[in-house]
């Protein structure tokens, strides 16, 4: 596959996901938006492990994304949005927003 080929393929998949180039890029271990462009236009040829951190961070393997197949599963994008959102915070805020989720859960649970 051509770095272009690999660049439109992860734009399909990333749009299909409902994620800007930003929201993938907080998913995506030390990736930032700029350089998601850049491979999306076939600019920047990504290494193996470039590629597998923005398979991880579309939550797909790497082998459905060299594929000709459409991916087995994605997520909702309000998931996604949710996921970059998450992600983009601090381990404090993070912690936070668990305890939240847990007062709601044990809210609605009963």
């Amino acid at each position: 596959m051509t770095a272009q080929a690999f660049g439109k393929r992860i734009r399909q998949l990333r749009e299909k996901a409902g994620l800007s180039q930003l929201e993938l890029s907080l998913r995506c271990d030390e990736l930032s938006a700029s350089y998601i462009g850049f491979i999306e236009q076939g600019k920047k040829a990504p290494t193996i492990t470039t590629m597998n951190k923005i398979a991880d961070g579309l939550g797909l393997t790497l082998g459905e994304i060299l594929g000709d197949d459409e991916p087995a599963i994605m997520y909702d994008p309000s998931i996604n949005r949710m996921i970059a959102y998450a992600t983009a915070l601090t381990p404090a805020e993070r912690d936070d927003m668990v305890e939240i989720v847990k007062l709601i859960n044990k809210r609605f649970s009963r």
